[in-house]
């Protein structure tokens, strides 16, 4: 009985806990709606100026030209999609014009690819177009270098990182990396571009409401179990 009411408290807190979480969902998602609702831009005025109010560079629509540099490909383990788990083909592109700033190459996430069908076969990656190239795709934050282990095979990479990439000497990297939508000219073979962003609240709202529910059920049983025990004690009593 006397674990009752901190049980109680427990659940009314974690009720309040996931509400909490299922707001800064539906916040996050509201950015994310106003930000790729914005018209497509070339990446240098993208990157020259701050956001707009209520909004964030990720998932804005970008457009830039240049070539690829293949020599400086690399594929990012262990990404899912279609019920496997592959690889995504990153490929800087150097910039026809540096920006501003200086940045003179971009990094480009070309899509995913699966894994090899006999794990003895070598991977197979769709060739990057060759000559300039225009691209299309929206804007995603540089993901956190991790330490790459001694034993990883040549040109596999853990993140979407300039540190983990070979890049010519001299290259200012943009701060955030493209998810390509668009090529011209266009990609071949079997690579698969990165989906639009899911805006959903997730499950946080209904998690919310169970919490409540263990909690009156916890309540009403212990209010049934007092009432019950109260009633034998008085039949007790009068057969005395």
């Amino acid at each position: 009985m006397i674990l009752v009411p901190v049980l109680v408290v427990l659940f009314f807190y974690l009720s309040e806990w996931q509400r909490e979480r299922y707001d800064g969902r539906n916040d996050a998602n509201a950015v994310v709606e106003r930000t790729i609702s914005q018209p497509t831009a070339p990446l240098n005025e993208v990157l020259a100026e701050p956001p707009a109010s209520g909004t964030t560079a990720q998932w804005r629509q970008v457009t830039a030209s240049g070539t690829y540099l293949t020599e400086s490909q690399a594929l990012v383990r262990k990404k899912p999609m279609q019920g496997k788990v592959g690889f995504w083909v990153v490929t800087p592109l150097k910039l026809d014009q540096a920006l501003a700033d200086g940045t003179t190459v971009v990094l480009v996430n070309r899509g995913w690819v699966p894994p090899a069908t006999n794990p003895n076969a070598p991977l197979q990656v769709p060739e990057a177009p060759s000559g300039q190239v225009t691209i299309t795709g929206r804007l995603q934050d540089m993901q956190v270098a991790e330490q790459l282990p001694d034993d990883l095979p040549d040109k596999q990479i853990l993140s979407v990182n300039p540190t983990e990439l070979t890049l010519p000497t001299g290259s200012k990297v943009a701060p955030l990396y493209i998810n390509l939508q668009a090529s011209n000219p266009p990609q071949t073979g079997d690579i698969t571009v990165m989906p639009e962003p899911e805006i959903d609240s997730g499950p946080h709202l209904s998690y919310a409401l169970q919490w409540i529910a263990f909690a009156i059920v916890l309540i009403v049983g212990i209010v049934i179990l007092v009432r019950r025990e109260a009633r034998y004690q008085d039949e007790g009593e009068s057969t005395e």
